[in-house]
């Protein structure tokens, strides 16, 4: 028997085969990018940094810190002015395209309403005509045909041995 058992099939390596044959190939995992260094032309001279807290640095650089303050203020408004226009604009091309739409879904919803009175109707007539049969003495029978009243309709004999009696 050359078949591997089924529970342990997985846990050997097929062999390779003889005769020149070429391994199974295993997928190949791409490489990690190579690091970027920016590489300067020139050498350049470098600074030591001094790290110092933020009210520190509003006490050194009080035009700087306010310049930088006016900045972020301008900033902020602008996107707040940005955000508003944008919002307003998208209300603007919604509501254009709900104007458009309107007058869609009113003759949908006439269509439907007129629909749905004329199956009330139908409703109704179709009931009229079953209390009018069933006046006759016209009777429905349970798979949708009708009789009269000489039979009894639920299948149980009139006459005979097998007819319906009570004891």
């Amino acid at each position: 028997m050359n078949r591997i058992p089924k529970y342990t099939a997985g846990m050997f390596k097929k062999k390779m085969p003889r005769f020149g044959a070429m391994a199974p190939k295993k997928p190949r995992l791409p490489r990690p990018p190579k690091p970027r260094f920016k590489k300067f032309e020139e050498g350049g001279d470098v600074e030591e940094e001094v790290i110092i807290s933020p009210e520190a640095g509003r006490q050194l650089y009080p035009e700087l810190t306010a310049k930088s303050e006016r900045n972020r203020k301008a900033r902020e408004l602008a996107q707040s002015k940005d955000l508003v226009k944008r919002y307003l604009r998208e209300r603007r091309i919604a509501d254009e395209a709900r104007a458009k739409k309107k007058p869609e879904e009113d003759d949908m919803r006439r269509k439907f309403n007129e629909y749905m009175e004329e199956r009330r109707q139908q409703e109704l007539e179709e009931q009229g005509r079953f209390m009018q049969e069933r006046k006759r003495g016209v009777r429905t029978a349970r798979k949708g045909g009708t009789m009269s009243s000489c039979c009894r309709g639920d299948g149980v004999a009139k006459r005979g041995k097998t007819r319906g009696k009570f004891v």
